[in-house]
């Protein structure tokens, strides 16, 4: 019987295969399978999932131990024994759940299938928003030549320097009509109650010399609550003058207060995961796409 974990909301590597495997022959003992020809180790793993076998006397005690799995006292109590859930993350620029998945399977010495079952936790539905809150062919990056993503913080004159790296891929985009936009803006979303007040100030690393100013704008968001509005706030990095022959590589530094309700880029951005768009020079239906920027793996920005 092997007996998988493909894990979302966190890292494996051979200390968490090799608990999962204890956990799992622990239960199995604790159901009167003491005495198993092979107990079960880990046998197999990579940062995303962990593959645990052992082998039982019989296919009557493995079934039965398979069945039990399915209970509630099985695969729901390992499941809060090895800090097993589901993840909510950003793709192509909307929040989706990335379930994590315990199963097993049970074969006989030919290596035939006898027995398997899955278990899974529901998610509850990801936050959805109306950014960006302007009038603009909205659609994802991957319409676009651009991605944003994090890429580096320092600390300078009690300032937390958040900085987002621009990429450039054209092939991404393909004959889609915003494929040959500029990089003139790039907006990013805010709370509104608390962080209007804490960025300093911003930079692009093309004139690393000319440390601009903030720019905020308020919105009203009406997708995020039914029936409600909520008010968030709009950090603008302007006048960027970019485009796909120059903006590959071009680093946009945020300077947060080191004082503030908002000084590190998980209080900043709304929800903790920063999400940005990117807008040319166009005035009116021009071209503009949203998606996230996450940090570090599970959304941190706190690399140096």
């Amino acid at each position: 019987m092997c007996v998988v974990w493909n894990r979302t909301n966190g890292v494996i590597d051979k200390s968490v295969c090799d608990n999962f495997a204890a956990t799992i022959l622990s239960y199995a003992k604790a159901q009167g399978y003491s005495s198993m020809s092979k107990a079960f180790a880990c046998t197999a793993f990579d940062s995303s999932s962990a593959t645990v076998c052992g082998a039982f006397k019989s296919e009557a005690d493995a079934r039965g131990f398979g069945t039990f799995m399915q209970n509630p006292a099985g695969f729901p109590v390992v499941a809060a024994v090895i800090g097993f859930g589901n993840i909510v993350a950003p793709v192509n620029g909307v929040m989706v759940c990335q379930k994590s998945i315990l199963s097993f399977v049970i074969t006989d010495m030919s290596g035939k299938i006898c027995d398997s079952g899955v278990f899974t936790q529901d998610c509850a539905p990801p936050p959805q928003d109306g950014f960006p809150y302007c009038s603009c062919d909205t659609g994802a990056t991957i319409k676009t030549p651009y991605a944003v993503s994090y890429s580096r913080k320092f600390t300078r004159s009690g300032n937390n320097f958040y900085c987002f790296k621009v990429a450039v891929n054209k092939a991404q985009c393909g004959s889609a009509r915003c494929c040959n936009m500029e990089l003139d803006k790039i907006e990013w979303m805010s709370d509104e109650d608390n962080c209007l007040s804490a960025v300093d100030g911003w930079t692009v690393s093309t004139q690393p010399n000319n440390y601009r100013a903030p720019v905020w704008t308020r919105a009203t968001d009406t997708v995020m609550y039914k029936n409600a509005t909520q008010l968030v706030g709009v950090l603008k990095t302007n006048n960027l003058n970019l485009d796909a022959s120059n903006a590959g590589g071009v680093e946009i530094c945020i300077a947060l207060k080191g004082t503030s309700k908002c000084s590190t880029m998980e209080s900043f951005c709304y929800g903790g995961i920063c999400k940005y768009a990117v807008f040319d020079r166009t005035s009116g239906n021009g071209c503009c796409a949203k998606d996230y920027a996450p940090g570090n793996s599970f959304g941190s920005y706190n690399r140096r």
